[in-house]
């Protein structure tokens, strides 16, 4: 199993995650998350809108983001 990039997601962070303000820029625009690809282990920042599933831009394969950080 490999390691989670970057440190966890705190509980405010996770819910401007999955429920951005929608008054303002998206969240991830601004800040951006670490994501690592579990198809290719290719890592980058991703900073755009989508809350479920991101496209990995090494392998072009589709990347779960609350698969990679579901908290336990």
């Amino acid at each position: 199993m490999r390691e989670r990039v970057g440190r966890p997601l705190e509980r405010e962070e996770l819910e401007l995650l999955f429920n951005p303000p929608r008054s303002s820029s998206s969240y991830l625009a601004i800040v951006g998350i670490t994501v690592e690809c579990y198809h290719c282990g290719h890592r980058w920042v991703y900073k755009g809108r989508s809350k479920i599933y991101v496209t990995c831009p090494q392998c072009l394969r589709k990347v779960n983001l609350r698969k990679i950080y579901s908290q336990p």
